[in-house]
């Protein structure tokens, strides 16, 4: 993965949320069992900590500028670009427009926000937005861009190359969206706490599968709430000819919880640019899902 080369140095600094005292960095509250451990872990600089091999969690994109974009804007030349122009909506514009269509009044949940698309996209229809990730990298830039703190950074242009490129997004109230650390196997927040809860291609990239993951989200879903979520199913596993579906597997596991599936598409283009001469399209599965009333 392509990391910009932003000069950060964390600050110890601590917050006490719900009784509980949690370290931040750079203002936002790191909420993982056992804090101290993860940032001495995959964070630099934190003074008084243990001495650990760091591990940098990945940010979920090769760059910061182009998951906000539409494809076409990419500037790709041929047939391929041609292509590009004719793309229909991305999974994280289909599933934030049903979140606006179908989502009772109340605060919204992004998890594992990545570098911010969707709490980008949640908190221009002027939602209350919770937005976290597990990588401190990832949820300090999408910080940084919606609060208009970032107004520059590498874009890729061939493989090894790069140029400086102005973000020029719409920037959001620091009120309006709150973003913390954590770790979607273990949400730091209240059961039935939020009107939307929204789960953007996250179920792929855990280790833990999708039912951990899942079942710990679906928690957090009010009584009248609904849950969108998106995957290409690119599951990291090996697999066999006679290895499940892994759609069905996720329908199962959700009915199993209690959710209905109240509206869903197929073969939505989750374009990854890497630079300029190369990409990668996934097709995205997305459904919108509420908590069954006939249970």
């Amino acid at each position: 993965m392509y990391h910009c080369p932003v000069n950060r140095t964390p600050l110890n600094k601590l917050t006490s949320i719900e009784g509980t005292v949690y370290p931040t960095i750079d203002g936002v509250p790191v909420l993982v069992s056992d804090p101290q451990r993860f940032l001495a872990r995959h964070v630099h600089g934190m003074a008084g900590l243990p001495t650990e091999s760091i591990d940098h969690l990945p940010i979920d994109a090769p760059d910061l500028i182009s998951p906000f974009v539409h494809p076409r804007k990419y500037g790709a030349h041929g047939p391929f670009g041609t292509w590009l122009d004719q793309l229909g909506n991305s999974p994280t514009e289909v599933c934030t427009q049903w979140g606006h269509r179908y989502a009772p009044p109340g605060p919204v949940l992004d998890v594992g926000c990545g570098v911010g698309v969707a709490t980008h996209q949640i908190a221009r229809q002027g939602r209350q937005v919770w937005a976290f990730d597990r990588s401190p990298q990832s949820v300090l830039y999408a910080k940084d861009m919606l609060y208009g703190d970032l107004t520059s950074t590498p874009w890729p242009t061939w493989r090894g190359g790069m140029t400086l490129k102005s973000t020029n997004l719409e920037t959001i109230p620091p009120d309006q969206v709150q973003f913390c650390v954590a770790d979607a196997a273990m949400p730091p927040f209240a059961p039935h706490s939020f009107a939307w809860v929204h789960l953007g291609n996250i179920i792929d990239i855990t280790d833990l599968g999708m039912a951990p993951i899942i079942t710990a989200i679906s928690e957090l879903v009010g009584e009248d709430g609904i849950m969108t979520l998106s995957s290409p199913y690119d599951l990291d596993i090996a697999t066999t000819p006679l290895s499940a579906d892994p759609q069905a597997v996720l329908v199962d596991i959700l009915d199993e919880l209690g959710f209905d599936i109240v509206a869903e598409s197929d073969h939505h283009p989750w374009v990854i640019r890497q630079y300029d001469r190369g990409f990668r399209v996934l097709l995205c599965h997305c459904m919108v899902l509420s908590r069954s009333t006939s249970r």
